[in-house]
């Protein structure tokens, strides 16, 4: 990822400096031909929002957000200049075309904006009441996921117009290779992205719980086995062996920093068993759950120390 960390630390930036969530849509399956590329740009290719996520929970309104990309598309396409726009959720953002040879292979969406609440609130009882979901919690996690104030369009053409022209030239330079030449069916790789973009999205929200390749897969409206392959072939590992990945990632930090007993970590990050955590853990660090903290625990009463003797050593 190295080779791109620049345009991800910069989308970061952008992200938590004027609170937008970023992403990137791919028309024309450039991040299947860049691996380096694609991981860098992972954490932007999906809507995360919690309202969106449960909105994708239900399959018809998934295929719904997967066949709006069409929409955009096409208009982007005409347009070919920034312009600000609702899903049919009422869900207000930026759409920044990226542009090669005058032609859309992209666009960049910035968002999520509650520009009016009324349009808003009436789109998503009526989604609410047709398939059957709790209308107030849905306009519950709305709001918590939007925010009134929109940010200036020029503004927002300038900040993400960069990423657009950079992603351009990322593509140009591929554009000649013989996997660009003969490609796949780009509506193949496309969705593939979508769907496990958005199974990253879901481990990540929900590895402390018990969760099964079934559950991550029922939530991509896919079969496990679907699932899986682009999952190995993308990840280079398997969909339980990242989750454990993940939970042990965390675990290391809970062991360094907090006073929770192993069997309270393992159960915060989805082990019921803490029996088998330890084993888990060990696996993957070479050490159990107890000589992990008691290696890397420093105390804080010595930390002061030796950040007083630092001190005291360098004047």
């Amino acid at each position: 990822m190295d080779k791109y960390s620049g345009i991800s630390n910069y989308l970061m930036f952008l992200s938590e400096t004027y609170k937008l969530d970023i992403c990137i849509n791919d028309f024309v399956g450039f991040l299947n031909y860049d691996e380096q590329l694609y991981c860098a740009l992972q954490p932007f290719l999906i809507h995360k929002s919690p309202f969106c996520m449960q909105i994708k929970s239900n399959q018809i309104l998934w295929d719904r957000c997967l066949a709006m990309k069409k929409s955009i598309k096409a208009k982007s396409q005409k347009l070919k200049s920034a312009y600000f726009g609702y899903c049919y959720c009422g869900v207000g953002e930026f759409i920044v075309p990226i542009i090669s040879n005058d032609y859309v292979i992209g666009v960049i969406c910035a968002g999520e904006f509650n520009y009016n609440y009324k349009i808003s609130e009436y789109r998503i009882r009526k989604i609410a009441k047709q398939y059957n979901i709790d209308a107030d919690s849905l306009i519950k996690k709305y709001l918590a996921s939007t925010r009134n104030s929109v940010v200036d369009i020029n503004l927002v053409n300038n900040l993400l117009g960069i990423v657009a022209e950079y992603i351009s030239a990322v593509y140009a330079a591929l554009v000649n290779t013989d996997k660009i030449k003969n490609p796949p069916s780009v509506t193949k790789l496309c969705t593939e992205t979508y769907v496990l973009s958005h199974a990253l999205e879901y481990i990540r929200q929900n590895y402390s719980n018990n969760i099964t390749v079934k559950d991550v897969s029922s939530f991509c409206h896919c079969s496990e086995s679907y699932l899986s392959h682009i999952f190995k072939n993308k990840m280079k590992t398997s969909i339980m062996k990242y989750i454990n990945k993940l939970r042990i990632e965390h675990a290391k930090i809970l062991l360094l920093n907090s006073d929770s007993s192993v069997s309270e970590i393992a159960l915060k990050t989805g082990f019921c068993d803490p029996n088998y955590f330890s084993v888990v853990f060990k696996r993957f660090t070479g050490l159990s759950p107890s000589e992990y903290r008691k290696k890397g625990f420093v105390p804080l009463k010595r930390m002061n120390n030796q950040s007083t003797n630092a001190n005291n050593n360098l004047q």
